[in-house]
């Protein structure tokens, strides 16, 4: 699950923000790591922001496969920095 941690949040460093800020991203996967369903939830409730850390897992998508008897969801909170 590191990897697709890893994965998620290289992506996430992309996206200018006015504001530091979290948003904790659920998203499901199947056992080839396309991205299946995802949903974001921002601590400032900043849904521009939500938005676009939804489509950075959409993006992502394949993932890295899970390995065998691995949970198919994963939650990440992911912190954007202000720029």
């Amino acid at each position: 699950m590191d990897r697709v941690r890893a994965h998620i949040l290289r992506r996430a460093k992309t996206v200018p923000v006015k504001q530091s800020t979290i948003v904790n991203l659920y998203f499901t996967f199947d056992g080839s790591g396309n991205v299946l369903s995802v949903s974001a939830k921002s601590a400032s409730d900043d849904a521009a922001l939500e938005a676009a850390a939804i489509a950075i897992v959409r993006r992502s998508s394949p993932l890295p496969p899970p390995v065998d008897n691995v949970a198919n969801h994963l939650s990440v909170a992911v912190k954007f920095d202000a720029r």
